[in-house]
């Protein structure tokens, strides 16, 4: 996995925990509390994942959602066109569109904005509704 720890760490405003003892790797912990919800990002650069949970209480476990996405590069840059404000990027198998699976995106008011991405199969009738062109 390829990702600049101190990117995150200045994103979230914390040192990760560093837990060691996960079988054949490492695990990078941070844990940031917004207004409304205490969330927990997992970094796994064994198996190239990332995993993030957000709850007012109890993030993984019985919390409100939680994702796990594969991903191999993690980047830090602006969230929108026109705006200052940063986001962390999660991606697998480079840096194309296609490849984005997961956004975080800190709001004004301290909580996150978090979006997973992940492309529908092209025999998905989602996708095939999204590709055919507008009806006639």
């Amino acid at each position: 996995m390829t990702w600049n720890p101190s990117d995150m760490e200045r994103f979230f405003g914390c040192i990760p925990d560093i837990h060691e003892s996960v079988p054949n790797g490492t695990s990078y912990f941070f844990q940031y509390s917004g207004k409304l919800l205490v969330y927990h990002l997992y970094v796994y650069e064994h198996i190239d994942q990332v995993s993030v949970s957000g709850d007012p209480d109890h993030p993984f476990g019985f919390s409100l959602f939680e994702f796990y996405v594969p991903c191999d590069s993690i980047t830090i840059s602006r969230a929108f066109d026109d705006s200052d404000q940063e986001c962390l990027q999660f991606w697998d198998g480079g840096h194309e569109a296609t490849n984005l699976r997961l956004k975080v995106v800190k709001r004004a008011d301290g909580d996150l904005m978090v979006w997973p991405n992940y492309p529908f199969s092209p025999e998905h009738p989602a996708r095939k509704s999204q590709t055919s062109g507008p009806a006639s």
